[in-house]
């Protein structure tokens, strides 16, 4: 199955190629992610990168796959877009392939998406997604030194 079109293809994250970028962006200070080590990043299972489909070494962006449930036919997705391709259209396109694999090819049935509350633009992406608020987790993630909710 192709997971491609003219503006992002999504292909399966290489920890050679596409764990130093994420590891960068981790310790880099301008983005709200967990500090992982270079060994956690090299370790992601069912991670995805987004790559420009004209030149697949330009990264745009990360996709991790976590708490896969297969009981319940569920499993969050965390994308990550590298700050210069967001508010490009990026994570639209990235996250209609994903959903499409997730509920289609691995057979899920709900996908569970989580921005911080004053993330605008992420709120604004997952709803265009189709997805509903279930409710807000208070205080569920620190970073920086406060607690946010999700």
């Amino acid at each position: 199955m192709r997971l491609s079109n003219d503006k992002v293809m999504i292909v399966p994250f290489e920890p050679q190629l596409h764990a130093p970028l994420l590891y960068r962006c981790c310790h880099s200070g301008k983005y709200d992610l967990p500090l992982l080590s270079i060994t956690e990043c090299m370790n992601l299972k069912e991670a995805f990168a987004i790559v420009n489909p004209t030149n697949p070494s330009e990264v745009y962006g990360v996709v991790v796959l976590r708490n896969k449930d297969e009981i319940s036919r569920r499993c969050e997705v965390h994308v990550f877009i590298i700050e210069e391709y967001q508010k490009n259209g990026i994570i639209q396109e990235a996250g209609k392939f994903m959903i499409y694999y997730i509920m289609n090819c691995m057979n899920y049935y709900k996908v569970i998406m989580q921005a911080r509350e004053d993330n605008t633009a992420a709120d604004t992406a997952i709803k265009n997604f189709g997805c509903e608020l279930e409710g807000v987790l208070k205080h569920h993630l620190y970073s920086n030194g406060e607690f946010h909710n999700l």
